[in-house]
Order: structure tokens, then sequence, then C-alpha cells
């Protein structure tokens, strides 16, 4: 039984602790990194869908405004969805530029 574990021990030698823990370093780098490309990526997404929701409020906007033929009820609805989206924007620190587009 000796001989088996020497055997194993052989094969599969301890590792250096200073490797394991250069290695360990290696990856934990690596996988912040992947973390900070990930948020990159699902901000600019975020962003992206902030600004198809300030351009889909303006358009229907004009179709419901009570002035074009719209009703006062379906406007204050549309307003009320319009600054949801306004207070997600601000809670992500998302800035609005003039016209509606965010950066």
């Amino acid at each position: 039984m000796d001989e088996e574990i020497s055997a194993l021990f052989k094969r599969f030698p301890t590792p250096n602790p200073e490797e394991l823990e250069a290695t360990t370093l290696q990856r934990e780098k690596e996988w912040r990194k992947e973390c900070r490309a990930q948020f990159k990526q699902r901000r600019a997404d975020g962003v992206l869908v902030l600004e198809m929701l300030a351009a889909g409020h303006r358009s229907v906007a004009k179709r419901l405004h009570p002035d074009l033929g719209g009703s006062t009820d379906a406007m204050v609805r549309l307003t009320k969805s319009r600054d949801q989206s306004e207070q997600v924007r601000r809670q992500f620190g998302i800035k609005a530029k003039p016209g509606g587009q965010v950066s």
C-alpha cells in the first residue's frame, strides 16, 4: 500500500506553494478582467435600451398627446412609464444628453 502511495506522489508531485499562489493570482486577475468586460457590455446594452425607450416615448407621445387627438389618460400613463425609466437611468448613474440620448 505504501508503495502505491509513493508511486502516486511521484506521478502527481505536491505543487510548489509559490507556483500555486502565482497560478491562483493569475486566475483571479483574469476573472476580474472578465467581470469588468461583462459589466461594461451590460452597461452599454442598458444605455441602448434607455435610448430606445426615449425614442419610443417621443414617437408614442406624438400619437397619444391630447392636442394631437389622443387622450389625457393615455398621455399620463405614458409619462409615468417614462418617469420610471428615468429613475432607473439616474439609479445607475447614466447621464442624459440633450434630446433624450443617454451615455
